[in-house]
């Protein structure tokens, strides 16, 4: 081949290169670069808070942290359960790292970025081998907060300096008095979303898993998914009850809290699981309701139906929970069927109150005694625990799917026992937590596996089934008739209208 065939095959190559991957991917994209937003001054239990620029899919960010100047590194953050938080679409991310001991004192800060799939252990050197970038914080008891200067492999001299100068710039002047360092800068809390507040309201069950999402699997849930589904639940629901602490529901405590919602949260616990491992998901349980994110912390579900514990264990679970909050104000309890905590008045006696969980649809009840059924289990708890107050946790009709015995799934049926539980419900004075928020494919249930996705009141994308629609306490005219787009779109018009911000 001659010279200037190869030089004319060359120059087509790199034409049809910039043709497919366009002028700015032709050349070497820069490389993700973390940025620090908000970072919370010594003492202070608060979140870290930065932008990855130049973010791209498949990042999470992770924390290690010092004690003392020259102490061990000691990590990952936020635990050994949560390793790592996921950097969002937008490239915006969230780093709880005070969660218990000595970590609300740490001097030193260490902020890796590494690839979402890699799983951060002990060994801070480890991490930092993998990381893609790296923020240093030192923070002082006077009040200062510095972001140190990039330094070794970290400097980024390919980078345009406004860039790099933007990143370590040091969120409080160093050397200042402590009188006058100003406060770290916070997100505005988010005004109450419900504007049916004083109004009959709804307790759900909420998991947001949707979509071929699945927990078991580390499915990671977008911060934006999560505030819009709240966003979605807020016309009607001014109560949530979750199932864990720990992973992708973490970031939801501070997010429902600031959106105005009432939670009950709560700590998985099963069979797999180690005691150590049990404690910490109850102690990171104990610093959620320590910061006011919740109104009730809930110590496992349907344990002792499933066998997971005998009654001794999930009282001594229950002792320690109470340990660990420092405020007595917050009651402790478990979730459980209502058949196990009328066997098991142990547990009950280490409960402030009493949440059981009823499904007549289980039970192979029909549609016309369902609601029956369930006010007369309510009497029998009643009359075993007279001096607890008693909610039910969850109770609920799945909208499709095969029967259990005489009881059939469908929309008719699921919004009747909606219908007619709520309004036992308040003419009783009685909470009643629904199950659930939105169908989640991920779940298996039943005779023939095929209800565990048709519990919501709401589709996957957010839709009020019609069943429902027709039944909820003052519902909105934009749940009929409008498609997902649509109804979002005027969602944010009357929120914007309420004074409340958007995405």
């Amino acid at each position: 081949m001659s010279h200037w065939l190869r030089v004319l095959l060359c120059a087509v190559c790199m034409l049809a290169l910039g043709l497919v991957l366009g002028p700015d991917r032709a050349a070497a994209e820069p490389a993700p670069l973390l940025r620090l937003d908000s970072v919370p001054p010594y003492g202070v239990e608060d979140a870290i808070l930065g932008t990855v620029m130049y973010a791209r899919p498949g990042l999470a960010v992770t924390g290690y942290l010092q004690v003392s100047e020259d102490g061990r590194i000691w990590g990952p953050k936020p635990t050994w359960l949560t390793p790592s938080m996921p950097v969002e679409e937008d490239g915006s991310f969230w780093l709880q790292f005070v969660t218990g001991g000595e970590d609300i004192n740490a001097v030193v800060l260490y902020v890796l970025l590494v690839p979402a799939d890699y799983t951060p252990g002990g060994s801070y050197e480890e991490a930092e081998a993998v990381a893609l970038d790296r923020l240093v914080v030192r923070r002082t008891p006077a009040g200062e907060v510095t972001i140190l200067p990039r330094e070794g492999k970290w400097q980024r001299a390919d980078e345009p300096a406004a860039a790099v100068e933007e990143a370590v710039a040091p969120l409080v002047e160093p050397g200042a008095p402590a009188a006058e360092v100003a406060p770290t800068p916070t997100p505005a809390p988010m005004a109450p979303l419900n504007p049916h507040l004083g109004a009959p309201t709804i307790a759900l069950n909420y998991s947001p898993y949707t979509d071929g999402q699945n927990p078991n699997l580390g499915s990671r849930i977008p911060l934006r998914q999560m505030e819009r589904q709240l966003r979605l639940l807020s016309a009607h629901v001014d109560t949530l009850r979750t199932f864990g602490t720990s992973g992708e529901l973490l970031k939801f405590y501070p997010l429902a809290h600031s959106m105005g919602y009432r939670v009950y949260a709560g700590v998985w616990i099963d069979h797999y699981m180690g005691d150590a491992q049990i404690e910490s998901e109850i102690e990171l349980l104990a610093r959620v309701a320590q910061r006011g994110w919740c109104a009730a912390v809930v110590v496992g579900s349907e344990c002792l139906h499933r066998g997971d514990l005998s009654a001794l264990e999930l009282a001594r679970y229950l002792s320690y929970a109470r340990a660990q909050l420092a405020d007595e104000s917050v009651p402790v309890t478990t979730s459980d069927t209502a058949a196990a905590l009328l066997a098991n008045p142990e547990v009950v006696a280490q409960c402030d109150l009493v949440m059981a969980t009823y499904y007549p649809f289980f039970e192979g009840v029909s549609i016309e005694q369902a609601a029956d059924a369930v006010a007369a289990m309510h009497g029998r708890l009643q009359a075993a625990y007279p001096d607890k107050e008693i909610i039910i946790s969850e109770t609920g009709w799945p909208t499709a799917g095969s029967p259990e015995g005489d009881a059939v799934p469908s929309e008719a049926n699921a919004a009747r026992y909606f219908a007619e539980v709520n309004a036992w419900a308040e003419a009783e004075g009685v909470e009643v937590v629904f199950f659930s928020a939105f169908d989640e494919d991920w779940k298996v249930e039943g005779v023939k596996g095929d209800i565990g996705g048709h519990w919501g009141h709401r589709t996957a994308d957010g839709l009020l089934k019609p069943g429902y629609q027709r039944v909820y306490p003052q519902v909105d005219a934009l749940e009929g008739g409008l498609t997902v787009p649509e109804r979002l779109a005027a969602l944010e018009s009357r929120l914007a209208s309420l004074g409340v911000r958007g995405e």
